[in-house]
């Protein structure tokens, strides 16, 4: 979790104020035990047509067709009858081409997952109130809708606790802060 102190925050188009930003980032394992097509992969074909992934990992000389395959009896646990394997063909002669890739074998890595982020700051609200938010960090300014989730009073002062329920937008931060 990260968390700014000192930021200024503006709430309902108030005067911005200072207070404090918290930000949390879940990771998110993401597993494969597959494979990914192979950039560098070419094939010609035994009439001489030339096949290969495109940039964006396309085919576009192949035609992918379906084949259903039926079971002799109808699965017991889900009922299913048969299953569906996908061949790629040449479009111009037919030929069956396998397209290259590069097995993965079984790999883990992390993403970025669900965002929650909160502001503690001075100002006017009760519980369950919608506040528009915005967080002013040098020339970022960050801005969603949340919800006064704790009201307190802080030296004398009546201060808010804002969860975010909306996405954490961000934007460069306008010349001039304020409405």
């Amino acid at each position: 979790m990260s968390v700014i102190r000192e930021i200024q925050i503006i709430i309902d188009n108030e005067p911005p104020t200072k207070g404090e930003f918290s930000i949390e980032v879940e990771q998110v394992e993401i597993s494969s035990f597959g494979s990914d097509p192979d950039p560098n992969w070419t094939f010609i074909d035994t009439h001489g047509h030339f096949h290969a992934y495109t940039a964006d990992m396309k085919l576009p000389t192949l035609d992918e067709r379906a084949e259903w395959h039926e079971y002799f009896e109808p699965d017991e646990e889900t009922g299913e009858t048969g299953y569906t394997t996908l061949h790629l063909h040449c479009r111009i002669c037919d030929e069956e081409i396998r397209p290259g890739r590069i097995d993965r074998g079984g790999y883990r890595r992390f993403a970025a997952g669900r965002t929650s982020w909160t502001v503690r700051v001075n100002g006017e609200g009760a519980l369950r109130d919608k506040k528009s938010v915005r967080i002013i960090h040098s020339d970022q300014m960050h801005f969603g809708i949340g919800e006064v989730v704790e009201v307190f009073d802080d030296h004398g002062r009546r201060a808010l606790v804002i969860s975010g329920v909306s996405e954490l937008a961000q934007r460069k931060a306008p010349a001039r802060i304020g409405g």
